[in-house]
């Protein structure tokens, strides 16, 4: 994924998300593979079973990138889409700043996937959160996220961004609701044992825990500020960059 340096790091214009459906299931189709033992309606079952064929055929992964960034310039240069249009280029598609109303590409293309209505990129220019036209967040780019902490990002996406002084008072309300919280499960991340979790704490900075001692957790012990300054300082300064 590729943020463009030279867009604002929040735009309140809408975005379209064009990419190409189900890229390497339709690209091997369109190179003539067998793909009718594949899950084509299932994305993780497809995925699961184009990875199996990409390793036992290594060449297939080289065909596959080399095919989809091709589709994907092909796309920028006949739709005559400008650099300072595209707000991020990623393996399969593109963010945009306009609508392409009659895309034109030959063969296989991009779709038009959703708009955004809101769209945050972090400070250091490596993440962005998003509000899509169905009033859903989108989170791309952030390292072990959860779901509890996912809660925020949807807060920061509905502040009132038309009046500045409200812009920072939620997020200072924002700030305060997490470093008073009481709730231990804010701060344990997950890991792949659905058992364990980590959690940073004061003097002991990052521990494992079972999720029978969340319960017995003193809040007073979890470094709070941590979690913020993680996951959501980075948005945080782009909103006070750009209104400040």
């Amino acid at each position: 994924m590729e943020l463009n340096k030279n867009v604002g790091l929040i735009l309140s214009n809408y975005c379209y998300v064009y990419d190409i459906i189900s890229c390497h299931f339709t690209i091997l189709d369109k190179l003539g593979y067998d793909v009718s033992s594949i899950e084509k309606h299932d994305k993780l079952k497809r995925n699961i079973q184009i990875g199996y064929i990409l390793k036992e055929n290594p060449k297939i992964t080289s065909i596959l990138r080399k095919t989809t960034e091709s589709l994907v310039d092909e796309f920028i240069f006949r739709n005559h889409i400008n650099n300072d249009e595209i707000i991020v280029k990623s393996y399969d598609g593109i963010i945009i700043t306009k609508p392409i109303n009659n895309p034109k590409y030959s063969g296989i293309g991009l779709k038009l996937r959703e708009i955004y209505q809101k769209f945050i990129i972090s400070n250091d220019r490596c993440n962005y959160i998003a509000l899509n036209d169905q009033n859903e967040t989108i989170i791309k780019g952030i390292s072990n996220r959860y779901k509890t902490m996912d809660y925020y990002y949807s807060k920061l996406l509905r502040i009132n961004y038309m009046n500045k002084t409200s812009i920072f008072k939620s997020i200072q309300n924002i700030k305060d609701e997490i470093l008073n919280s009481d709730n231990p499960e804010l701060f344990c991340i997950p890991t792949r044992d659905d058992d364990k979790y980590i959690i940073r704490l004061v003097r002991y900075n990052e521990m494992e825990i079972s999720n029978t001692i969340i319960q017995m957790l003193d809040v007073d012990d979890i470094d709070k500020e941590f979690y913020f300054n993680k996951y959501l300082e980075p948005f945080v300064k782009s909103i006070v960059i750009t209104y400040i």
